[in-house]
């Protein structure tokens, strides 16, 4: 109600000071001379005025007829569209300002009033690579997902737009799961737009979970050349690729390929505790002991791994437990205090029946860093020094709610696996998963915690012992499922 009040009264100043502006030019006296050589014209300064305002439309008439002269010289001379483009200036005009108007309701999330306006646009542009996007995006707002998916098939009829059609395309093939439609269609974006930094990180997960490692290998050299990741991560990636190309050649024998690239990856990143482990089995199957212990040694040194000791072990398998002994204090020379290096001597000493030595050798660690596998290494001792059972059971018990200690976690996801992957089985993240400890992780895995087979089955070299102890047998997995359960 006040506003249509406002207009009127704007009005009613308007006109009156209009009409006061004119009765004063008429009751001024004079007269106004125009000299043109020798020709004088004069004339009342009212009826310049009035001669003013009648040659204000002639002239634009003229502006107007001048331009359409110009466009049909154009047209003559061969631009067949300038004579269509003068006749829609207008149009054009309203159509740029409908595309504005649709973009700032789009941001304002009006998804109804942008719609509307894209379809001014529409109608008066006809140029769908300048509105096509904005009407996906808007039909996208608004949950109409088939129109959207209509507008960006209509995109990829035009050069300049068919990158954009087959990225929104792809966008909705990955919301809908339909991973091997959705790498075909990353695999044309790439070929469009080659150093698209969005699409080659598409690219590359979707190859990577579709086990193409040769394809994602070669993505993965395009995205460093982006500088995407430092060089340290790079080499850490490809060692990852490579890792997961041998293990597909070694699922159809051939080894002698398998090889190469273990060796590869393993010179790549030493600290992939599976490419190592692999790589120093292949330096024993080719009688190089001294090249596998080399890189069992690089590897624990990098990252202390219980697996590590566990593969060390098995160089030289027909050893005494003596020599076995000997041969442990050299690969951990270098991390003497580190948990794992007590522990993984701990348990050569409850292999040897030296259960005072195995505490020993724990030092501190049960008051410093109290582990799962820290109590059932030590359950272990006390059962062999013949510790009543119910002291057993106290320490099995404080097993199930002590610290993980370092796990295979996912960074990204925070997920546990029980063995390393190249690709998180939850998150489906590519070289997320690292040995370490998080106490956020959302699990514990016990069974998968066990003591190593520090043992030698070799009956000749046994020695003096009557019987070798099996720290896996010493306490048992359904132990501390039966606690669990309780």
């Amino acid at each position: 109600m006040f506003w249509p009040l406002v207009k009127i009264t704007l009005f009613i100043v308007i006109v009156g000071t209009f009409s006061a502006g004119l009765a004063l030019l008429m009751n001024i006296n004079g007269t106004v001379t125009f000299e043109l050589f020798d020709l004088a014209i004069q004339t009342d300064l009212i009826n310049l005025v009035l001669l003013l305002l009648i040659l204000i439309p002639i002239l634009w008439g003229m502006y107007f007829l001048v331009g359409l002269c110009i466009a049909i010289i154009r047209f003559i001379v061969g631009d067949e569209t300038a004579f269509t483009r003068y006749l829609n200036k207008n149009k054009t005009r309203k159509g740029f300002q409908a595309l504005a108007d649709s973009m700032v309701a789009l941001a304002s999330g009006e998804p109804a009033l942008a719609k509307s306006k894209i379809n001014l646009a529409e109608k008066y542009l006809k140029q769908p690579e300048l509105t096509g996007l904005l009407a996906a995006q808007t039909a996208e707002r608004m949950g109409d997902t088939a129109k959207a998916q209509e507008v960006y098939k209509q995109l990829l009829q035009n050069q300049k737009t068919r990158f954009i059609g087959v990225a929104g395309i792809l966008k909705h093939r990955l919301e809908n799961n339909d991973t091997s439609t959705a790498l075909k269609l990353a695999e044309k974006a790439h070929q469009l737009r080659p150093h698209h930094e969005e699409t080659l990180n598409i690219l590359f997960k979707l190859q990577a979970q579709s086990q193409d490692w040769i394809g994602a290998e070669k993505t993965l050299k395009a995205k460093f050349s982006r500088n995407q990741f430092d060089r340290k991560d790079y080499k850490h990636h490809r060692a990852v690729i490579l890792f997961a190309q041998a293990n597909l050649e070694l699922s159809q024998d051939n080894s002698r390929l398998a090889k190469s690239k273990i060796f590869e990856a393993n010179n790549l990143a030493p600290d992939l505790i599976p490419a190592a482990i692999l790589a120093a089995q292949f330096k024993v199957e080719g009688n190089d002991k001294k090249a596998a212990t080399r890189v069992l040694m690089n590897a624990w040194n990098l990252l202390q791994h219980p697996d590590i000791v566990s593969a060390y072990s098995e160089i030289e398998p027909n050893e005494s437990l003596q020599e076995r002994y000997k041969r442990f204090k050299k690969i951990i020379n270098k991390t003497l205090t580190h948990s794992e290096s007590r522990m993984a001597m701990a348990e050569l000493a409850i292999s040897r029946h030296d259960f005072v030595g195995a505490r020993r050798e724990l030092e501190t660690l049960p008051d410093t860093d109290p582990t799962v596998r820290t109590y059932l290494i030590l359950a272990a001792i006390e059962r062999g020094i013949g510790a009543e059972e119910g002291k057993v059971q106290t320490l099995l018990a404080k097993a199930l709610t002590a610290a993980n200690g370092p796990q295979w976690v996912c960074n990204t996801c925070q997920y546990v696996h029980e063995n390393w992957e190249p690709i998180c089985s939850n998150c489906q993240d590519f070289d997320s998963i690292w040995w370490q400890r998080n106490d956020k992780a959302n699990q514990k895995l016990v069974s998968s915690i066990k003591l190593l087979p520090m043992r030698n089955d070799d009956d000749n070299s046994k020695g003096d012992l009557e019987e070798q102890v099996k720290p896996d047998e010493i306490i048992r997995a359904d132990e501390i499922t039966e606690i669990s359960d309780n």
